[in-house]
């Protein structure tokens, strides 16, 4: 795979990750399985940093569930 500038060649397989179901919330763990990354490379933080993603905590969830 080649790399765009400023995009690694992980960081752009996770995109095309996130992008085979846009509208399903991802966990790190599946998209480190789909992608054969491991979990603590993913760095999806930073992806919703530069606007990439969005992103919330597991406690975030749940309060929205009540």
């Amino acid at each position: 795979m080649t790399s765009s500038p400023g995009f690694s060649a992980q960081t752009l397989s996770v995109l095309a990750a996130l992008c085979d179901e846009p509208s399903q919330w991802q966990h790190g763990y599946t998209l480190a399985k789909q992608t054969g990354l491991k979990s603590g490379t993913l760095h999806l933080i930073r992806l919703a940093d530069r606007g990439l993603v969005e992103a919330c905590s597991l406690g975030d969830l749940w309060a929205g569930l009540g």
